[in-house]
């Protein structure tokens, strides 16, 4: 079948289009839609509606008492009573409507409000997957559990890893914050690039040796310097903690298992 071709014709730019008055007028009614909606939501309508009852009491009950000190503002009494109790309580059965109206919302407005004040107290808010910061675990000895495979650099697409690999037969000076070494290689330097971090994940699927995780349910906090968002091996092992998990999942008979 063959294509077809369609001519499309400009939209006309008439004067008023080109001015933009219309879109402005349609931005500034949205504006407003907005901020009314906000005001209504937040003002104590029930408290208001009360005060402005109270006031129309006290208004009615001063326009008698005038009334009653001075006779002669009769031509004037109406209209005292209109301003001083008419007005207020025209009001205040207004507020009362409105504050019953939201009162019976299901939903009201504030309960989509929530402080915490993280991070003194943990947030709850959290997926149970969320990625949070990295960190790096331990063994029983307290030494990390990475054996320096280069798995988690290879399968980073940001490039954010960097790892230098030592090896157990090294002198002691290399194996400065490690207690033991029960692997044949470790790492002397772990540094993850936070600001280059995608946040995939990719990192925690592809460890062999369940050394990194992603599960500490704390977001990468804000810094001044760019420098501190580069962690180093220290600083992903306090998060850490000791992890039980057995590298090599069930053995080499695991098939025969099921």
């Amino acid at each position: 079948m063959p294509g077809r071709t369609v001519k499309l014709s400009p939209p006309d730019r008439t004067p008023a289009v080109q001015s933009y008055a219309l879109e402005v007028g349609k931005g500034l009614g949205i504006t407003l839609e907005h901020f009314f909606r906000n005001w209504f939501a937040r003002v104590p309508w029930l408290g208001v509606g009360i005060v402005a009852l109270v006031v129309a009491v006290c208004g009615v009950a001063a326009a008698f008492g005038m009334k009653a000190a001075s006779g002669k503002m009769t031509s004037g009494f109406t209209g005292l009573l209109v301003m001083f109790g008419g007005v207020p309580a025209g009001l205040g059965v207004v507020a009362l409507v409105a504050g019953a109206y939201r009162k019976l919302r299901t939903t009201p407005a504030e309960t989509y409000l929530r402080i915490v004040p993280y991070p003194d107290v943990p947030a709850d808010y959290y997926p149970p997957r969320y990625r949070g910061e990295h960190r790096l675990m331990h063994r029983e000895d307290g030494s990390v559990r990475c054996v320096s495979c280069m798995m988690c650099t290879t399968v980073c697409p940001a490039d954010c890893i960097n790892i230098v690999a030592g090896d157990a037969a090294d002198p002691p000076s290399n194996k400065k914050g490690v207690p033991g070494i029960e692997a044949e290689k470790f790492p002397v330097r772990f540094e993850i690039d936070e600001l280059r971090c995608v946040v995939c994940g990719f990192c925690v699927e592809a460890c062999p040796c369940d050394a990194i995780r992603m599960d500490s349910n704390v977001h990468v906090t804000a810094y001044a310097d760019r420098k501190d968002f580069v962690f180093d091996r220290s600083r992903l092992m306090e998060r850490g903690e000791r992890s039980i998990a057995v590298p090599g999942g069930f053995g080499p008979g695991w098939r025969r298992l099921g």
